[in-house]
């Protein structure tokens, strides 16, 4: 596991192949917009959420969708505090 933000959330392939995507490439890729969010979204809603945030941010910048770069991180709520408290204590 590869820790991002202080949260273990990628497995270090994964990081890997997205550290040597973007190192490869002769232009820097952005914009990166990195999402976190609880755990327990299908994986439809997740591709529907990256398409929207793409083609928003595509549209606005007005840029190639290809372009944009959507990394999502899952969170438990144990990991998640507000309040002093883990939001997995306010269930």
């Amino acid at each position: 596991m590869v820790r991002i933000h202080g949260i273990k959330s990628l497995d270090r392939d994964i990081m890997t192949l997205i550290t040597y995507h973007f190192l490869s490439r002769k232009e820097v890729l952005m914009p990166i917009v990195n999402i976190t969010l609880l755990p327990g979204r299908s994986p439809e809603k997740k591709e529907e959420l990256i398409k929207n945030v793409t083609n928003s941010i595509a549209d606005t910048l007005q840029i190639p969708k290809d372009r944009v770069h959507i990394v999502l991180y899952e969170v438990p709520k144990e990991n998640i505090g507000s309040g002093g408290i883990p939001l997995s204590k306010k269930d």
